[in-house]
């Protein structure tokens, strides 16, 4: 960061400490773009629990060990997917020639779901096209019995082995002049019916699907219940529609369901025409629906799910509408695109925009990874790594006049969300395809937060402002491999004022940015402020380095295993903080443990490295019950091979607020046993539960089979304590917990003489990672006083 920047920065604020060196592509300003600004009020909550984009993800099949190896799933598993739509297809599962029925054949390909995604949209295709004449003339099936028994008896069993498929959307894209020997739905010639002929016939095997579905609740009673919605068009085809919604308001059949909408939205790229005017469109989508739901009496609240978003519809090349741009470039247009649109969606109160596609198979336009390099990412999914870094509430932002289009969407868009743990403003520049000289507009963007809260910095924390870029150089697989990840290209530490201004950055055609602000307590170890003591014959002293946080870093230099170096820090303020520290490695480093007042955080760190580098790390978590003085000790323990030495190179500390992490079983999926081979759970309600209800699993014995597990998402990585609390009784069995598939405490015994909720704690456990973690109870047998194996959940609660 130059001189002029920091001054800039410091308009209200004190610029305290550069970090990383800035790594940019592209100037902080370019002379020939447009001025934009962005001013975001962290005082104004427009959203309290804002419906992330990221949350909900579309897997079109199975995934092969060369297409997605390990890379590839942590990727997927660092996310918050609550909602991943899959498909199933009744000529796959069922040979209508020998009458015989194959479940087996999605196996590994739920396996796959299984590992990130909370609960599923499962896609259901047509039968067998022998199974599906229709009269031409009226628009009615001529037997539907043959087709309703497979739908039925597919769905019913993939329930039973995979009870987190929550929703069932009927068949897909029957508004598209289809091949039949695609087994889809038969384009007809208009009528003049009053319905629109296929819309009318879809409903005829809509009707179907409903009564299929209410004859599975009824049988199964699932504490999932499933739920049924379509037409699931391949574009937000009003006409289709309105002919279906006619269609269902005049069904008298009192058993009727619709329990959502369903369509995809690919034509909104921003070409200005009246059918694609941009992605402002999509704003209004669900209130439209909302309108024509209230004016046919239907229930205006009807969920409306987008399962299918994007801008670049069909194959990878072709005439329609598609850019006539490189690969390269339509894949950064298709990141924009997808962020721009999911902003929109959330601006719009959309139930569910879904992701297309993780990996389509057809077009790399279209994916998030690189074909053939195991979790390698492209921009697209940087977005949604962008988009998972985004906070709870949605607060008020808005963009300077002149920098968006309204009509096409083209511009400056943001994205502005605050919690306890920071604040995030994810900023699009979208351009389409307008990538050319004289085509499109570069900004140098201005971003304010105005009215930042106080409480977030109080007791003297600072403010870290981080910011990732995705644009033609920076997270981009494109510009070379190793520019794929996500990239950081900015880092500062700031005094607290409650408005923050970030000078003029550079926002080229398609780029995306993320500002992330992050309350933190920072103490540079070669600050004079700080006392330092070392062990007798150790030394240390301050190094000067440009690419140091504050200019220089302090050396210790070791001698033997057990020299320390020791920082006098003043914590401020009582809590429970992630210990950081940014060291330079060298081939000098030894092994090294830190304590605070005596006691150990984390473990051992190896500090040697072949040729020296910069690398924050995380060592532990830690509780300060008061506030004052703390001794924060570097103690070498031992030393690698290769290294010469037991020195330490110390840049600086850093304390991060860190908080519990609670989640209601109920609101949750769980999986039990196998899929060919589970034992029940149920939701019961209790008032005296800490969400109204709990989770009854009711495990008929112990053994390998004989568990339930459950998916939680952790939004920051690190040490945590690991509660479980259940609800006791005379019929409660033992469980062992394994947290990834690594045991964790001892085994928990359930039974008691009396019912009474109770916590039990089950050990620490360190995430390297952030993202969905597995928490498995085993069942292990049962007291001898006990009458049965069952566990009573509540709440798992990670604690800092």
């Amino acid at each position: 960061m130059n001189a002029r920047l920091a001054r800039q920065m410091g308009r209200g604020l004190l610029a305290l400490a550069l970090l990383l060196p800035l790594v940019q592509a592209a100037p902080e300003q370019a002379e020939a773009a447009s001025t934009a600004s962005v001013t975001v009020n962290a005082g104004s909550v427009v959203d309290s629990d804002m419906n992330n984009p990221a949350r909900y993800l579309n897997q079109s099949g199975e995934k092969s060990a060369a297409t997605a190896g390990p890379s590839y799933w942590q990727n997927l598993k660092t996310g918050d997917t609550r909602y991943v739509r899959a498909w199933y297809k009744p000529t796959k599962y069922y040979n209508r020639s020998t009458g015989v029925y194959n479940y087996d054949y999605q196996n590994a390909y739920m396996e796959q779901l299984d590992q990130y995604a909370q609960r599923i949209v499962l896609n259901v295709d047509q039968c067998d096209q022998a199974d599906m004449g229709f009269t031409a003339s009226t628009m009615t099936i001529i037997d539907a019995t043959a087709c309703r028994n497979v739908l039925k008896n597919g769905i019913k069993e993939y329930k039973k082995r995979y009870p987190q498929i929550e929703y069932i959307e009927a068949f897909n894209e029957p508004d598209k002049d289809w091949d039949i020997e695609t087994y889809e739905m038969p384009a007809v010639p208009p009528k003049s019916s009053g319905f629109a002929p296929s819309p009318k016939l879809y409903y005829e095997w809509y009707k179907v699907f409903y009564g299929v579905i209410n004859e599975i609740n009824a049988e199964l009673n699932p504490p999932i219940p499933l739920k049924l919605g379509g037409p699931a068009l391949g574009f937000y085809n009003t006409t289709y529609l309105d002919a279906f919604l006619n269609a269902y308001r005049d069904d008298g059949n009192s058993a009727k369901r619709l329990d959502f909408i369903s369509y995809h939205q690919y034509r909104q790229r921003g070409t200005g025409a009246a059918e694609n005017p941009g992605p402002a469109a999509v704003k209004n989508e669900k209130s439209i629906l909302e309108t024509k739901l209230a004016n046919r009496g239907l229930d205006p609240e009807t969920k409306v799910f987008v399962t299918e978003y994007g801008v670049f519809p069909g194959p990878a090349s072709g005439p329609k509408g598609h850019s006539d741009n490189t690969q390269a470039q339509d894949q950064l247009t298709q990141a924009a695109a997808m962020a721009t649109t999911g902003m929109y969606y959330v601006e719009g109160g959309l139930t569910m925009p879904m992701h297309w596609t993780i990996d389509h198979g057809d077009n790399p336009r279209k994916d998030m990874f690189v074909d053939g390099l195991d979790g390698v990412p492209l921009p697209y999914y940087n977005v949604l790594r962008m988009q998972s870094m985004l906070k709870a509430s949605r607060i008020a932002s808005s963009t300077s006049a002149g920098a968006l289009n309204a009509t096409t969407g083209l511009g400056i868009h943001s994205l502005a969300t605050r919690d306890d743990s920071g604040i995030a403003v994810m900023l699009v520049n979208y351009q389409w395809d307008q990538l050319t000289d004289g085509q499109g507009t570069d900004y140098n963007v201005t971003a304010t937060v105005n009215n930042i809260p106080a409480a977030l910095f109080s007791g003297s924390r600072k403010m870290r402002l981080e910011r990732y870029q995705i644009d033609n150089t920076n997270s981009n697989y494109n510009s070379g491999a190793s520019n794929a990840p996500l990239k950081k290209i900015e880092d500062v530490v700031l005094d607290y004022s409650s408005t923050l201004t970030r000078p003029s950055f550079y926002m080229g055609k398609n780029t995306i940015t993320l500002l992330v602000l992050t309350p933190v307590h920072r103490f540079e170890a070669e600050a004079s402020g700080i006392t330092k003591a070392v062990s007798a014959g150790g030394s240390q002293t301050n190094v000067s380095d440009p690419a140091a946080a504050g200019g220089a870093f302090n050396k210790f230099d070791g001698n033997a295993a057990g020299d320390y170096v020791e920082y006098t820090l003043n914590v401020p303020q009582t809590g429970t903080y992630a210990v950081k520290a940014r060291v330079k490695k060298g081939a000098d480093r030894g092994k090294f443990e830190l304590t605070v007042d005596g006691a150990i955080v984390g473990g051992w760190t190896d500090l040697y490295a072949a040729d020296q580098s910069f690398e924050e790390l995380y060592i532990g978590n830690k509780y300060f019950g008061a506030a004052g003085a703390k001794k924060i000790r570097f103690t070498a323990k031992d030393k690698n091979a290769a290294s010469s030495g037991y020195d330490a190179g110390i840049d600086f500390m850093e304390l991060v607020p860190r908080s519990a992490a609670v989640y209601e079983l109920e609101q949750l999926a769980p999986r039990t046993g196998v899929p060919t081979a589970q034992d029940p759970y149920y939701f019961i309600s209790d008032a005296a539960a800490s969400g109204g209800k709990f989770v009854k699993y009711a495990a008929a014995g112990a053994g390998a089979n004989s568990h339930i597990r459950f998916l939680v998402h952790m939004k920051e990585a690190g040490e945590y304590k690991l509660y479980i609390t259940g609800k006791t009784y005379t019929t409660r069995g033992k469980y062992q917990v394994y947290v990834d598939g690594a045991a964790l405490g001892t085994v928990q015994d359930q039974y008691a003489a009396s019912e009474t909720y109770a916590d039990a704690l089950i050990g620490k456990v360190v995430f390297e990672t952030p993202g969905m973690k597995e928490i498995k109870l085993q069942i292990t047998g049962k007291n001898s006083a006990s009458t049965g194996y069952d566990l009573s959940l509540d709440t798992i609660r990670l604690e800092p």
